[in-house]
């Protein structure tokens, strides 16, 4: 089992450390993404959106449902189970995933909070799936 932990450790890394410096170098495109995204005409990719979180989520929750261990192991089971929920979400109630980001797009400090979290996160599992 370890061996899947580090492997999607170094996802997770390679994910959250590219969406977190995304973030903080180009806020702007970010911001417009998000506010296009929410205004309604992009309903293909809320679809394509929940479809690939839900399918990620399951994958991870079915080869990684682990929840005894070190830390980040069970990390990376919570962030399965958060992706397959948002997934649901997304794909069942559409309109309550887009008044959520609606708002958080509106709130300036949002994407820098986001992207130091992003960040965090992928230094956090970079250590634990390139180095330890």
């Amino acid at each position: 089992m370890m061996e899947t932990s580090v492997w999607l450790a170094q996802l997770l890394a390679l994910l959250y450390l590219s969406v977190g410096f995304g973030f903080m170098i180009d806020k702007k495109f970010y911001q417009k993404m998000l506010t296009e995204w929410t205004k309604g005409g992009e309903s293909m990719a809320t679809y394509i959106g929940g479809f690939a979180a839900l399918v990620t989520g399951f994958l991870i929750i079915h080869t990684h449902n682990v929840w005894e261990g070190p830390l980040w192991v069970s990390l990376i089971s919570l962030l399965g189970w958060l992706a397959l929920f948002k997934g649901l979400v997304l794909l069942i109630m559409p309109s309550v995933m887009m008044n959520w980001v609606r708002s958080m797009a509106k709130n300036k400090s949002f994407l820098n909070a986001a992207g130091y979290a992003c960040i965090l996160l992928g230094a956090y599992f970079g250590y634990f799936g390139f180095y330890a």
